[in-house]
């Protein structure tokens, strides 16, 4: 069977199609399949906590909910005790810095972190980023910036149990592990976060994967090659 040229390239741009994902895709919030930390935890509070929705007040579907929907998305904190205290992440008394390292379960390309920060002196204030192609801080990781937050986004809303996501973007990158190194608090003995989200961005042709690459590439040299013996 002969294939001319054009009818060659079609199926070559149908493979590279594959990997760019639909015309019309959008980023999405993406959600940490794990966490670590060399920060110890209180009991009560544990780690999963900052990335398990438990102190949003809606959930969202990881890959699935828009990016933009972030901000519509609130978390629940009562400073003063009770069942929602409970659906954060608390660091031991004391132990207020340190690397927290989120793992998304393999890689992806992202452009942001949304965290729902608290509004008491335990409040993340400053961190900074890092992306890593494992979940070892000490080895080598790649800076994405130096960060800063407000304990409470929802600057408008006096109740400060609720509060938005404040989202950072940065330089869109391939990564699976994220570090997170956190530099200060607001002045609290420990630190407590509500939650911690990322931005997923479609794969465009600079990001395809490789093994899309090398398919298509094969393709070419297969029809190709097959055209010329039969001529």
């Amino acid at each position: 069977m002969k294939l001319p040229l054009a009818a060659t390239l079609a199926i070559t741009t149908a493979l590279l199609a594959l990997g760019r994902g639909p015309a019309h895709a959008v980023n999405n919030i993406l959600q940490p399949e794990g966490v670590t930390s060399n920060i110890g935890t209180l009991e009560s509070n544990p780690l999963e906590n900052l990335i398990n929705q438990s102190g949003l007040s809606q959930s969202y579907t990881s890959r699935e909910t828009p990016w933009s929907e972030v901000g519509n998305i609130t978390s629940n904190f009562n400073p003063g005790g009770g069942e929602r205290s409970l659906t954060t992440w608390a660091s031991s008394s004391s132990e207020d810095m340190g690397i927290i390292t989120f793992d998304l379960g393999s890689n992806f390309l992202i452009g942001g972190l949304a965290l729902w920060n608290t509004e008491i002196g335990a409040a993340l204030r400053e961190f900074e980023l890092f992306v890593d192609d494992d979940n070892d801080f000490e080895n080598g990781a790649t800076s994405l910036g130096t960060f800063n937050t407000v304990r409470n986004s929802t600057v408008e809303n006096a109740d400060p149990s609720i509060s938005r996501a404040m989202t950072f973007p940065f330089e869109e990158i391939e990564t699976r592990y994220v570090h997170l190194n956190v530099i200060s608090n607001f002045g609290g003995n420990r630190l407590i976060l509500n939650e911690i989200a990322f931005q997923q961005v479609p794969f465009e042709f600079g990001h395809l994967p490789g093994v899309i690459f090398a398919v298509s590439l094969g393709g070419i040299y297969y029809f190709r090659n097959k055209k010329m013996i039969k001529k």
